[in-house]
């Protein structure tokens, strides 16, 4: 293999890390779906912001970013802050329905059931709402 074609390698073996790293994780899908992106005229949708984030040191309003792109990515460095163990407000050890009572102003227990919902039927048949974060981080 010549040179040039190994360094061509390692660049297509990096940029497939750095695409697989964006793509959202089925516990990022939960929460958008338990916030209800994709619906028509939902916020999360209208806002391209599938985690319905909210401006951190702001008025608390929901944020809008300029492509679902750019949403999905907030989420999932909000996760990733989480499975760190540098987010303020939550632990990896928690389990969906601690998350629900901190994420969610209202409706924490139908959240925390939505997200447990979509994680079993995407993979994880055994998911309930005590079930620890940290296995989906």
């Amino acid at each position: 293999m010549t040179r040039g074609r190994v360094v061509l390698l390692g660049v297509l073996v990096f940029l497939i890390g750095v695409l697989i790293t964006m793509l959202p994780s089925v516990f990022a899908k939960a929460i958008a779906f338990a916030e209800g992106y994709g619906v028509p005229g939902a916020i999360p949708t209208t806002r391209n912001n599938p985690g319905d984030l909210t401006e951190y040191h702001g008025d608390g309003s929901i944020k809008t970013f300029a492509s679902i792109e750019s949403g999905w990515a907030a989420l999932m460095h909000f996760l990733g802050l989480i499975k760190n163990g540098a987010s303020v407000y939550y632990r990896p050890d928690m389990t969906i329905a601690e998350m629900s009572r901190i994420y969610t102003a209202t409706e924490q227990t139908a959240w925390a059931s939505n997200v447990a919902a979509y994680l079993r039927a995407h993979g994880s048949p055994d998911a309930t709402v005590d079930s620890s974060i940290s296995r989906w981080l």
